[in-house]
């Protein structure tokens, strides 16, 4: 009976929380700001939450401005976009202690210990499903604080990346914040894969957007700001990152494409990642050492991990450099192994001169290349924009029939 009672308390109240999430569409931003506590007192501030809904209203047109009026419980009658209940972890400077303070109001205040000039970071460890804004002042010293490991753990430091690459996109905060969010990158030196996989992600998808635009109206506009992201993550993040990490049961700081068979699960998957991105981010440097390791591969010199070959492939391969291209496509036609095969072929996708670009269209209707791997190879080239995306768009269009053909004619896969 007691259990009986215990479970369909559970129950209820379970179903009282679901409640105030289900009916409403998206999920919430959740602005912060710091003010002046009343009391006066330095080492008190008040802590200022507001919510608004993620996405736009059904009346925003493109190129509208986003205001907080819009949102809320105002902006429409439909109970779906009702302000949501809103658990809000936190932490402010000066102490480890997450603190807890739940809303359901559109602005909800509360009075905490802040040291003047300190910060607030809201959703700490990650738990709730909500993105997060801040005010300029505590952007600005999240930025500066996200470079020490002790004050920003790794997961917060990747969803502070996510939350101001992702408002950005809704264009509720400038592109800058984020950009000035991960020179703390460059700065921390233990090996933390959330982080990384976040930026990277982002700022590969900017080098592919600016890398289109490069080829369209304006080129040269767009080349130079792709000349310069390449440099800023170069110079300020994956370099003296690279060099100075500090990976455990390594005598001497640094990454490279040696694994050691200990390496923890978060390593060996960050390992790959940082150096493929990299590379393709502009490190002059990673991609000759690549290519330097897959000569020593064709010579039997070494034996790659599985965890660096698709990187030091696809490096090669990127680097521009016809030899290593040849070797490539010869690793693929040669595999036995189907996962070594799907390395080498995904590959020869990261082509990035005209001609090794070319080569890869016209082996795509080769007969070393089944099929149903046609649209993979393409969709890989198409994907980084630019050169690859042009040449491959045009090729489609001139070799419509003979892709058709590859698929044996009549209706054929086109997915990519």
């Amino acid at each position: 009976m007691i259990n009986h009672c215990i479970w369909h308390h559970n129950q209820t109240y379970a179903a009282s929380v679901l409640y105030l999430y289900l009916p409403c569409r998206g999920f919430p931003i959740v602005s912060v700001a710091l003010q002046p506590a009343p009391s006066g007192s330095q080492n008190q501030q008040l802590i200022q939450f507001d919510q608004v809904p993620y996405h736009a209203p059904r009346s925003y047109m493109v190129g509208l401005p986003f205001y907080p009026e819009m949102y809320c419980n105002d902006w429409t009658d439909d109970a779906q976009d009702s302000s949501w209940w809103i658990p809000m972890a936190f932490k402010t400077l000066g102490s480890n202690t997450v603190q807890w303070h739940s809303f359901s109001n559109c602005s909800s205040n509360i009075t905490s210990s802040v040291p003047h000039n300190g910060w607030v970071m809201a959703n700490a460890g990650r738990y709730g499903f909500y993105r997060v804004n801040y005010s300029e002042p505590l952007w600005n010293a999240l930025a500066a604080a996200a470079a020490d490991g002790k004050h920003v753990s790794s997961i917060d430091f990747a969803g502070l990346l996510d939350d101001a690459y992702s408002l950005s996109l809704v264009r509720q905060l400038n592109i800058t914040v984020f950009l000035s969010l991960t020179k703390a990158l460059g700065e921390r030196f233990a090996p933390e894969r959330a982080p990384w996989g976040i930026a990277l992600g982002w700022l590969q998808r900017m080098s592919d957007v600016l890398s289109t635009a490069a080829y369209g109206a304006n080129g040269d506009k767009w080349k130079g700001c792709l000349a310069n992201l390449k440099k800023y993550v170069t110079d300020e993040l994956t370099t003296p990152f690279i060099a100075k990490v500090q990976v455990p049961g390594q005598a001497e700081p640094g990454l490279s494409f040696k694994v050691n068979p200990k390496d923890s699960p978060e390593l060996r998957m960050m390992r790959p990642q940082v150096l493929t991105a990299a590379g393709f981010l502009g490190h002059q440097q990673i991609m000759d050492e690549a290519v330097t390791v897959l000569k020593q591969v064709a010579a039997g010199q070494t034996v790659l991990s599985p965890d660096v070959t698709k990187a030091v492939y696809s490096l090669a391969v990127g680097s521009g450099d016809s030899a290593a291209y040849e070797t490539v496509q010869k690793l693929y036609e040669q595999a036995t192994d189907p996962a070594e095969g799907e390395r080498a072929l995904q590959a020869l996708a990261r082509a990035s001169t005209a001609s090794t670009i070319t080569k890869t269209l016209e082996f795509a209707l080769s007969p070393s290349v089944r099929s149903q791997d046609v649209s993979s190879l393409l969709a890989g080239l198409a994907k980084q924009g630019g050169l690859g995306f042009n040449m491959t768009w045009e090729f489609i269009l001139t070799k419509a029939g003979d892709i058709q053909a590859k698929y044996g004619g009549g209706e054929y896969n086109t997915q990519g």
